[in-house]
């Protein structure tokens, strides 16, 4: 009876194939990312796109931080004025204690507290803008990778779900036909087969062009059904990513990259500190199965033999943006006070320094927008040009405001009396 054992062992083996569940089960222990992805997902339960969840997410921001934004224009645009008055002082001082640097300081800061001059009063404004900003860009890249994992867990059950299903099929058929080949989908019946031959005096030998049979059989049938489970999974993947606008998977970068990184030690690689500890419950060749599935389904831009994640549009307007917000910057504070900066030479070094962030200040976004997920990048973008809008609404209303201050200051009436 080694026939019968080998052939019943090898045709059980067909309500085995599969893949470990290991991932998605601990999928319900992955905790929710931080305060600004909780913010983010009870928006996206209400807009219902991940895109546009942060959008509105950022319009909020910006409001809330609006009259912060609003107190550091106004600071720095006084302190330039202030500035600008006391020019003619300062050269007067300098020259006065040009040999005693110490008493120079004195008198400057003796003047700075006269007129009510504060140095660092557009200081704390921007460390909160900076805070925000890092805060944002951890909270989003984190909120990034909860969201594919969520989605490649998603994959791994349906993978396995549409895996297991295609090859219940034939469990039942074996289970009502034991001990039967499975070959090109009809059964031979071994047992009369076998005491046919048994009764010409036929060596078990005989049987191993059988056991081949079903054994190849047994491949065919799998590979079948892995097919079928890659399809579906490709097709669910097009449902259960969160694209946005022309970005196929708004948790991936604006660019080149696939919407779906090609190994499991890339995808791994994405991951943030919080969920890096999983990175060894990824099963290797399922992830494998579940990419060709996605790749199958041609996701993405086709460019050469790759598919592209996007269009590269959210980092160049990144780029664009973050020049034209300090250009406009420098060009007002410039029209201005393009006079009075003569004067002050600290005035000017602050107009040099404003000229070389107008270049700088775009790499680094840039950097930023190519490198990380399309999330902080559209932050980033929508951050740019609420600030644009605002800045050009905001600088008349501070210029009105700073002249009615001036027109309430006394001054010196020098008429004969």
């Amino acid at each position: 009876m080694e026939f019968m054992n080998c052939l019943a062992t090898a045709a059980e083996t067909i309500g085995q194939w599969g893949f470990s569940e290991g991932f998605a089960s601990i999928m319900s222990e992955i905790e929710n990312p931080t305060f600004v992805g909780w913010l983010v997902k009870g928006l996206l339960d209400a807009v219902g796109n991940y895109g546009w969840a942060v959008v509105l997410f950022t319009v909020i921001l910006k409001i809330i931080t609006l009259p912060l934004d609003f107190w550091q224009r106004f600071s720095m645009k006084k302190n330039a004025k202030m500035m600008s008055e006391l020019a003619p002082i300062m050269a007067k001082l300098d020259k006065a204690y040009a040999n005693d640097k110490n008493k120079l300081n004195q008198e400057k800061q003796k003047l700075y507290k006269k007129h009510g001059y504060n140095m660092l009063s557009g200081c704390l404004p921007m460390i909160v803008t900076m805070t925000i900003f890092f805060v944002m860009f951890g909270g989003l890249n984190q909120c990034s990778a909860y969201v594919n994992l969520k989605v490649y867990s998603e994959l791994s059950v349906h993978y396995t779900d549409t895996l297991s299903a295609e090859l219940s099929k034939h469990t039942e058929e074996y289970e009502s036909r034991r001990y039967d080949i499975l070959l090109s989908g009809k059964s031979t019946a071994i047992e009369d087969y076998k005491t046919w031959l048994g009764g010409q005096g036929v060596e078990e030998s005989a049987f191993d062009a059988e056991i081949s049979a079903a054994t190849s059989r047994i491949s065919q049938i799998k590979a079948e059904a892995q097919a079928e489970a890659r399809k579906a999974v490709g097709e669910f993947y097009l449902e259960a990513k969160e694209g946005f606008l022309w970005i196929t998977n708004i948790s991936r970068p604006d660019t080149w990259v696939e919407s779906f990184p090609e190994t499991a030690e890339k995808f791994t690689g994405t991951l943030t500190k919080k969920y890096r500890e999983y990175k060894d419950e990824f099963d290797s060749e399922l992830y494998g199965e579940i990419y060709k599935g996605i790749s199958e389904q041609g996701v993405g831009y086709k460019v050469g033999d790759k598919h592209w994640n996007g269009l590269m549009i959210l980092p160049v307007l990144s780029i664009a943006l973050s020049f034209l917000s300090t250009f406009i910057s420098n060009k007002t504070s410039k029209k201005k006070n393009g006079e009075e900066q003569q004067l002050d030479p600290n005035a000017a070094a602050a107009q040099s320094s404003n000229k070389v962030m107008m270049f700088v200040m775009p790499v680094i976004m840039g950097v930023f927008g190519f490198v990380y997920t399309a999330t902080f990048a559209l932050y980033m973008v929508c951050s740019s040009l609420l600030s644009i809008l605002f800045t050009l609404a905001m600088n008349p209303i501070i210029d009105r405001r700073i002249a009615k201050i001036e027109s309430k200051v006394e001054k010196p009436d020098y008429r004969r009396k």
